[in-house]
């Protein structure tokens, strides 16, 4: 498996385990499953406060419950995924970014993709 690949699927379980913890621990009144979920999160921009906060709230409780490995792998990723963002041509080098840097882009990284599955979830239903 090359590293883009293992990337996407250190990516996809990491977004997986935050949907599951929002449901589970009902960090959003009213979400009780994926549909739910949908309905709640579609109609919001990503900037809203409750989805913001409950998306946190989930990551950072799926992030305590991972192994230090699948952590590593995670920041990995994400300085990855930033540093190519930032310097698209390349570069000579990676700088290590601070964990407010990748982790905010980790987050935003968590947003889209949960927005992601969730579309496919309704056009799944349909």
């Amino acid at each position: 498996m090359d590293s883009k690949t293992y990337d996407d699927k250190v990516l996809e379980m990491y977004v997986n385990r935050c949907i599951d913890n929002i449901i589970k621990h009902e960090l959003i009144e009213g979400v009780t499953d994926l549909k739910s979920f949908a309905d709640f999160a579609l109609q919001l921009d990503l900037d809203d406060d409750r989805l913001v906060e409950s998306i946190g709230q989930g990551a950072a409780m799926t992030y305590e419950e991972m192994s230090n490995e699948e952590k590593n792998d995670l920041e990995n990723h994400s300085c990855n995924s930033l540093y190519w963002k930032e310097h698209p041509m390349g570069g000579v080098a990676k700088r290590r970014y601070k964990i407010e840097e990748w982790s905010a882009h980790l987050l935003t990284l968590v947003h889209n993709r949960i927005r992601q599955l969730l579309k496919q979830e309704v056009t799944d239903i349909i």
